[in-house]
């Protein structure tokens, strides 16, 4: 008896284990904190996908503000009919604000499985953020992080000495909080987190930054680097490797403006000019 009711538990365990692993559908994209860039009639076109395990017939989505007043909530909407080879890809058009994002899948009127959820999902401001050492931040009590949750970018850890490489592998962005590294050089919030707190107050829409500044750069070593040439460092010799400073730029421009698309390039330069 005793061995039977171990055997029960186990199967009760294994069947709990087996429902948390489910999942229906799981969502690639949008990523969690993604941030679109709208046009000018404050919608941006982006790309829902994913996969799903068991058959469906057609696959909805639902967006729902974050936030009362953060968007315009839409109702279930079928996305895809008859999605084939466990796949799907579809282009959506949302209207600015910052969202929860929702995917069901139904068979012949039922649903299928849980519903899948990105929790944040932006369509608003993206900028670049280019320059020297006043524009790239440093860490310490001067960092102001965002006070707004709608204030992101994409943070990683990087090598600042060869500018990293590692960043343009896609995974979540993040808030902008004071020491977060603006990807793919920041080094902390610096500026950032106050400026985006006040465009997010201003346009009420999510904000995204990327950081491609380089401490101690000059205007000729961004334009001999974009002309794919090494440049020099004015101050302690030698060149910069890897092409920098612009071949961070040049990364960002491949790998995140096709996705999420950008407002502007925030450019502070000229101390390094002095004298060089």
């Amino acid at each position: 008896m005793i061995a039977f009711k171990r055997i029960l538990s186990l199967i009760s365990i294994l069947v709990c284990f087996n429902h948390i692993l489910f999942s229906q559908i799981k969502i690639k994209s949008p990523l969690n904190r993604a941030v679109y860039q709208r046009n000018v009639f404050g919608y941006s076109t982006i790309t829902i996908a994913g996969s799903y395990e068991k058959q469906v017939d057609k696959i909805e989505a639902k967006f729902t503000p974050v936030e009362a007043g953060q968007g315009e909530a839409t109702d279930w909407t079928t996305i895809k009919n008859l999605p084939l080879n466990g796949n799907f890809s579809v282009s959506v058009q949302v209207r600015q604000g910052w969202y929860k994002l929702e995917l069901r899948g139904s068979l012949n009127g039922q649903i299928i499985g849980d519903i899948a959820s990105v929790d944040r999902v932006g369509i608003g401001e993206v900028f670049i953020i280019a320059g020297q050492s006043n524009a790239e931040g440093v860490l310490g009590p001067q960092a102001l992080g965002a006070s707004n949750d709608r204030v992101n970018c994409y943070a990683t850890n990087n090598d600042r000495t060869f500018g990293g490489t590692d960043y343009v592998n896609l995974s979540p962005f993040s808030k902008l909080d004071k020491d977060t590294r603006i990807a793919p050089r920041g080094v902390s919030a610096w500026c950032w987190g106050r400026l985006g707190d006040f465009i997010v107050n201003r346009l009420n829409v999510p904000v995204m930054f990327f950081n491609v500044a380089f401490e101690g750069t000059t205007v000729n070593a961004w334009a001999t680097t974009a002309n794919g040439g090494l440049a020099t460092n004015p101050y302690i010799g030698g060149v910069y490797q890897n092409r920098m400073p612009y071949q961070n730029m040049a990364d960002v421009l491949k790998y995140y403006v096709p996705l999420l698309g950008v407002r502007a390039v925030l450019w502070c330069q000229g101390e390094a000019d002095n004298g060089y």
